[in-house]
């Protein structure tokens, strides 16, 4: 991550607004200040840096005050190191944790999550392989697939052995009426009393680098996550033109003012709560907006307003946060690994569309390094 973030031409601003580090970061030569990038990097992961204290006022790593940035003079070594009879070994079942002001932060309660998804009409076994053993690398939480009712008892197996409920339906109805019944079984399973967020998501063009669910969920308060493609709704692009003569078919035409120029939302990755999915199945269902796509609906709603019971909604800019959409010309990284990693460097939980035949090379394709 730091070498992607330091990449020349791509620097990424660490800043930390309510900090007064972010004060000194920006007053210095930003690349020998290592810890605001070690700051920036833990909030970003709502991470915790563990302290021990040893008895004695002794101390782990002891400061020698060496003459210099901080000190004038050589002071010598702060605190004794300690020894090992000044340690007491006995880890705490739920740590101490402080924020940034030095105020306790409450213990959350673990998220109650889902992720759902629609394989209807893919009978190969590899497809399943892909998508379910990818995502049990990471997640281990509730899965609810939904699977034509000609799926080969092989691949049934498969997701009785991987724990998946599997929901079997009839394969044969139109794209629009399956596209209401797919956000029908979206509301249907992402019950209030049984979960905080759902994740509802394309099957075969998904994969995952990390948990879906990442710690950060723990302190949102949005009721629904949405991610963008780079593309904007407009005639000058590909994308955009595509969607806004999408709009002349399903007499959705009267929101293209408030459409235009705004970043396309893809509906094929949706994170929210059980009540944002209520309102986009009364969405689907609304008749004035018959022959309207899920997707074209999604930015109707967001956009044009018909979605306004929700406390709030957030839309992403394509490369930055949970989801990335990769295709259509979209911005990434790459580490050392090959994954995908969002425009701010960091490791992309889920990758939508990844097998796009168009993908761009990575941003960082030709970084120097340090």
């Amino acid at each position: 991550w730091t070498k992607c973030s330091l990449c020349k031409g791509q620097e990424q601003d660490v800043s930390i607004p309510e900090l007064i580090l972010t004060d000194w970061y920006k007053a210095t030569d930003q690349r020998m200040m290592w810890t605001q990038h070690f700051t920036y990097f833990t909030k970003h992961y709502n991470l915790f840096t563990l302290y021990q204290h040893p008895s004695n006022s002794t101390c782990m790593g002891a400061h020698w005050r060496e003459k210099g940035a901080h000190f004038g003079s050589t002071l010598g070594s702060d605190f004794q190191t300690a020894q090992q009879e000044d340690f007491e070994f006995k880890f705490p079942q739920v740590p101490t944790r402080y924020d940034w002001g030095f105020r306790p932060v409450p213990v959350e309660q673990k998220l109650r999550t889902v992720v759902i998804t629609s394989a209807v009409g893919y009978t190969s076994l590899s497809n399943f392989e892909n998508f379910v053993g990818n995502l049990r690398k990471f997640y281990q939480g509730d899965v609810k697939m939904m699977v034509g009712d000609a799926v080969p008892e092989q691949i049934l197996t498969f997701l009785t052995k991987h724990d998946i409920d599997t929901h079997k339906t009839y394969e044969g109805r139109s794209l629009e009426e399956f596209n209401k019944f797919r956000f029908s079984f979206y509301s249907t399973n992402c019950l209030m009393e049984t979960y905080d967020y759902c994740l509802a998501l394309d099957f075969r063009d998904a994969i995952f680098q990390g948990n879906p669910f990442p710690t950060s969920l723990q302190t949102e308060t949005a009721d629904a996550l949405l991610y963008a493609h780079s593309k904007y709704w407009s005639l000058s692009n590909d994308v955009g033109q595509y969607h806004v003569n999408l709009l002349n078919t399903c007499h959705g035409e009267q929101y293209r003012t408030k459409l235009l120029n705004k970043p396309v939302i893809n509906a094929g990755a949706i994170l929210g709560t059980p009540f944002f999915f209520l309102q986009m199945l009364d969405l689907m269902l609304y008749d004035d907006l018959k022959g309207c796509n899920d997707q074209v609906l999604l930015n109707i709603g967001i956009y044009g307003g018909l979605i306004q019971k929700v406390k709030r909604h957030k839309v992403s800019i394509q490369g930055i946060g949970i989801i990335n959409d990769v295709a259509n010309g979209d911005r990434f990284t790459k580490d050392s690994y090959g994954r995908y990693g969002g425009i701010d460097c960091f490791l992309s939980p889920i990758v939508h569309q990844f097998d796009s035949k168009n993908l761009k090379p990575p941003l960082n394709e030709k970084c120097s390094g340090l």
